[in-house]
């Protein structure tokens, strides 16, 4: 999972290099590395505990929406 997640954290920060990504809401790279730490685990317990994982994602998205204070309007 370590190698998953280094992976995916160095391809975000060559993106955002790039200017392929802009992030928005206090957002930064270390907050991305915080919720692939999360997300990654959250696969293999989707995997076998579905209801379980949908309940842990309702309520880690929803603490997400008010630490970053995101607005519904902004959604697309």
């Amino acid at each position: 999972m370590i190698l998953w997640l280094a992976g995916a954290t160095t391809i975000e920060f060559i993106m955002l290099m790039l200017g392929y990504y802009k992030y928005s809401n206090g957002w930064n790279i270390w907050w991305s590395a915080s919720f692939d730490l999360v997300f990654l685990p959250m696969i293999i317990v989707h995997q076998k505990y579905p209801p379980l994982a949908w309940i842990i994602a309702l309520i880690l998205g929803t603490t997400i929406f008010l630490i970053f204070k995101i607005p519904i309007s902004q959604m697309k």
